[in-house]
């Protein structure tokens, strides 16, 4: 049986004929009828997790490693405002997320009836529509399109077509469907094909360039130093090798996080950069570029950003996969409406067919600028391993032995933080996968968004967080979504190690009190309660021997236990 509910059904209809598969709802009266259209649509399976704001995490990080939508569901009232974290999270790093809300009818907001609020818009600034969609009141006339029973009917069709297009064309991002639902919301009715929905279709042709074009570009940066500088990303075979294809031309060079998830034959090192940058004067003059091009969302590293913005003679190109007014480094000359992966392969083309035909000649100080940057990277590797070999036990030691540690078909997951600052000195090869919330870089949703990969990746996942980061939601631990081959690694660093670590915060009398604010976490009890494996290491002897369970079979939480002074000394000296 279905809900009676027209709207929700002919939502429902339409969502599932674009393709929907992933929900993620939570519990309520109001949107009853909601989950009663769920459930009589065999198509989409629906994951229940009661606290709303854990459940948008969750669908966030279904949505990021499955790079399709998911829904969102939950009911009225205050139950939508705890969607906003993850949403926001969504909209800075282009996700498509479609949250569904039920509501009460227009009439009663603002009426003192239960569990009502003004709903429609509450998300305006974090999505990239919001759609409303209004009871029938039975006021609907017969339409004219013999599809439709009513136009009603029509009009619910096509916001819920306007939602999904809107959620999934361009760059992606969340949409915000309100639904009222008017009582009694258990009616039900006759369960109808949903294959049946009218679907409106976008037919999008290749974002490339013509040849004319790529010419041109190619023109204006003979005798140029060009910069790659790749943020946070998806895993994409087809750009590994258009970049690394680009990156033959040895003018080119590239800053690469672990989160933009690039594996570039040739180039093991392109993730080592915060290293890099704390080279001598002379040796960083000779890594300023004149063009950057950025590809992916923001970068972590702070140093990263201020060598860029220290070249105010650059040109800075952005890619169709950024909006085209985004101007971190503050350079910004041109923005390619092409996608990245086709742009490097149409670029390097036309680079050989310029060069066979003698229309392209490079013997200026950029044609060594790729070497430049091996050699200063490789100085910088062997200091930093000299300096990590003769560190005492810390968290850089636990991190240098798990990173290098981590099979290669595992996905990480890290805490923002000092966790993912550690995975930013890229001393080890990146696995499978590399995420963390950076659209906004908010601390509260990552053990529940690390849930969300893992659900949807088919080999182990593991969450590498601070003591503060998994302070916010280790109930995470008890739901039964989360996968049998699920790890979390507690660094237990006494609090908020990162401000003892950033020049900002590390010198103020309140740091200790009001910024680390030490936790007390029972971790090993929380490993009993919800039935998960423990181990605690201490020193790099028990990190090294609980490796082997670690990375075995079951639910595994490994505490690792560092003074947090030491730790953090040991953290800022590894830059000097």
């Amino acid at each position: 049986m279905d809900t009676a509910k027209i709207n929700c059904r002919v939502l429902f209809d339409v969502l599932t004929a674009h393709g929907l598969r992933a929900v993620v709802a939570s519990p309520g009266s109001r949107n009853a009828p909601l989950l009663m259209a769920l459930s009589a649509r065999p198509q989409v399976k629906t994951r229940v997790v009661v606290d709303e704001r854990t459940a948008a995490f969750v669908a966030l990080g279904m949505a990021m490693t499955s790079d399709r939508p998911v829904v969102l569901c939950c009911t009225s009232g205050s139950a939508l405002l705890n969607y906003a974290p993850a949403v926001a999270e969504a909209f800075h790093r282009h996700v498509p997320l479609i949250v569904v809300s039920a509501d009460r009818p227009r009439r009663w907001i603002d009426q003192n009836d239960s569990q009502t609020m003004r709903q429609h818009g509450t998300l305006r600034n974090i999505v990239k529509n919001s759609f409303d969609i209004p009871v029938s009141d039975g006021e609907a006339v017969e339409c004219c399109n013999p599809t439709f029973d009513s136009e009603y009917e029509w009009y619910v069709n096509r916001m819920a077509n306007d939602a999904w297009l809107t959620a999934t064309s361009g760059i992606p991002g969340p949409v915000h469907i309100n639904v009222q639902i008017d009582a009694p919301i258990g009616e039900t009715a006759e369960a109808s094909d949903a294959s049946a929905a009218r679907k409106i279709s976008i037919m999008e042709g290749p974002r490339t360039l013509t040849p004319e074009q790529y010419r041109e570009l190619a023109a204006s940066v003979i005798g140029k130093k060009i910069l790659v500088v790749a943020g946070f990303m998806n895993p994409d075979s087809r750009l590994n090798k258009s970049l690394a294809e680009f990156l033959q031309l040895p003018q080119t060079a590239i800053c690469a996080e672990p989160l933009s998830n690039l594996h570039l034959a040739g180039h093991p090192d392109a993730c080592v950069t915060d290293l890099v940058l704390t080279a001598d004067d002379e040796t960083i003059q000779s890594l300023r570029p004149d063009v950057i091009i950025s590809i992916g969302g923001a970068v972590v590293s702070s140093r990263l950003k201020h060598f860029l913005r220290s070249c105010p003679d650059a040109d800075c190109w952005t890619l169709g996969d950024t909006d085209s007014a985004v101007d971190c480094y503050q350079s910004l000359t041109l923005h390619i409406e092409a996608d990245p992966g086709m742009f490097f392969r149409g670029f390097a083309s036309i680079v050989r067919w310029m060069k066979g035909h003698g229309t392209y000649t490079d013997e200026s100080a950029a044609s060594d600028y790729s070497e430049v940057w091996h050699n200063a990277r490789h100085k910088a590797i062997k200091r930093a391993n000299a300096y990590i070999g003769a560190a005492p036990w810390s968290e850089l030691k636990a991190m240098d032995i798990l990173m290098n540690a981590v099979p290669r078909r595992f996905n990480l997951f890290f805490s923002n933080g000092t966790a993912v600052r550690y995975a930013g000195l890229g001393m080890a090869p990146i696995p499978h996968a590399c995420w963390c919330n950076r659209g906004i870089s908010g601390i509260e949703g990552g053990n529940a968004t690390a849930v969300g990969t893992a659900v949807c990746y088919a080999g182990p996942t593991m969450l590498i967080t601070g003591d503060m980061s998994f302070s916010y939601a280790p109930e995470i631990m008890g739901l039964d979504i989360v996968p049998d081959d699920f790890k979390i690694v507690v660094l237990n660093n006494g609090g908020g190690g990162i401000f003892r670590c950033i020049g900002a915060t590390s010198g103020l009398p309140i740091r200790e009190e009001m910024l680390c604010a030490p936790r007390q976490l029972p971790l090993e009890g929380l490993c009993r309660a919800y039935g998960w494996d423990y181990l605690h290491a201490d020193s790099e002897t028990a990190l090294n021997a609980s490796l082997p369970d670690l990375f075995g079979p079951g639910r595994v939480l490994l505490e690792v236990s560092v003074d947090p002074y030491n730790s953090a000394s040991v953290f800022t000296g590894v830059f000097k």
